[in-house]
């Protein structure tokens, strides 16, 4: 439809240009979630992203927002990307279902109290799972009046912890993204980035301790998916593992922790593998992405560049705090000393 001068609409065909350009407009620098509807606020679009706690609000002029209570009920250091549409999606699969093959493997050797607790506590993994995911939704706060009204205004507020001077650039956050995300939606990445992440992948079958599941797993191409972050220990993946490797004779409490040096180096190895796999899958290497980067000629070309590079150093950070690992343990006794056991978790807190 078009609108000509006299105020009437006439019949035509609306032009792809014109289509992807009003798209591209409302997806990328429209304002939503804390208005009344989707909404274009002049200038305030020209805001670039970064990661900053900076956010708008719609009231009153006289009202004082309340940082606190916008980002009540989120959690500050990890990404809010999980929903971003693949054309393949890998499998997701909860501790729940990881133990389930354990025990479809052993199911006929007389240790059911042991799988039963190693059950509990994949029960227990998975409902903390769920809070977790709960807690990274950025809801709305309760109260929150978005009620439409001629009196209330847009306010691009600062949050407690940032401070701006005169000719400073003044940015806000599109949302707690990782450079996936970024690249995905807006076109860009930023060079420092708290919430990127690369991912591993392995296939299921490779684990399986089931020749019958095993089966299953190859005619499916069943595969599992963990995220890695830079300077963190990628537990999620490395537990999984454990889990899938474990046999009884280890005892259930190597499974719940890093009580077993035979089974620590082995899953700490498998995970080195597979994060090896993964850069071996890139086409150019992290020193040529930086040779491209300096020649990169075109803004597109950049970021595309600078995302894969910086995936390629997550990769590469976490196989340095494999070998780390793999190299303490070795150094260790054949079981560890309970003083020293820890929760792979607990290493990133």
């Amino acid at each position: 439809m078009c609108l000509e001068q006299t105020g009437k609409f006439t019949e035509e065909m609306l032009r792809i240009e014109e289509y992807t350009w009003a798209f591209r407009l409302i997806a990328t620098r429209s304002f939503g979630k804390f208005m009344p509807h989707i909404t274009m606020i002049p200038v305030a679009e020209f805001l670039n992203h970064n990661n900053v706690s900076t956010y708008y609000s719609y009231q009153y002029p006289t009202s004082s927002p309340d940082v606190h209570l916008r980002y009540s009920g989120t959690v500050s250091d990890i990404d809010h990307d999980d929903d971003l549409l693949t054309l393949d999606p890998p499998e997701v699969l909860t501790w729940s279902q990881l133990v389930d093959f354990t025990k479809h493997h052993f199911k006929h050797t007389h240790i059911e109290l042991e799988l039963n607790t190693l059950q509990s506590w994949a029960l227990h993994l998975d409902t903390l799972e769920s809070q977790e995911a709960k807690k990274k939704q950025s809801v709305r706060p309760e109260n929150l009046d978005l009620q439409e009204s001629d009196e209330k205004i847009a306010c691009i507020c600062a949050g407690e912890d940032e401070r701006y001077s005169k000719g400073d650039q003044i940015f806000m956050t599109y949302g707690r993204y990782s450079n996936r995300q970024l690249l995905v939606s807006y076109g860009f990445v930023l060079k420092d980035n708290k919430y990127n992440y690369a991912t591993v992948h392995f296939d299921v079958s490779e684990f399986v301790q089931s020749v019958n599941l095993k089966k299953v797993f190859v005619k499916e191409n069943v595969k599992a998916q963990f995220k890695v972050k830079e300077g963190q220990v990628a537990w999620k993946f490395i537990v999984a593992l454990k889990v899938l490797l474990w046999k009884p004779e280890l005892g259930i409490e190597s499974c719940l922790e890093a009580r077993n040096v035979e089974l620590e180096v082995l899953a700490l190895g498998h995970a080195k593998s597979k994060i090896i796999e993964e850069l071996a899958g890139f086409k150019t290497s992290y020193e040529e992405d930086l040779k491209i980067l300096e020649e990169y000629g075109t803004v597109r070309k950049y970021f595309g560049v600078l995302y894969r590079l910086q995936i390629k150093k997550i990769l590469q950070d976490q196989i340095k705090i494999l070998d780390s690992l793999m190299r303490w343990m070795r150094g260790s006794e054949e079981s560890l000393d309970p003083k020293f056991t820890f929760h792979y978790s607990s290493i990133i807190k």
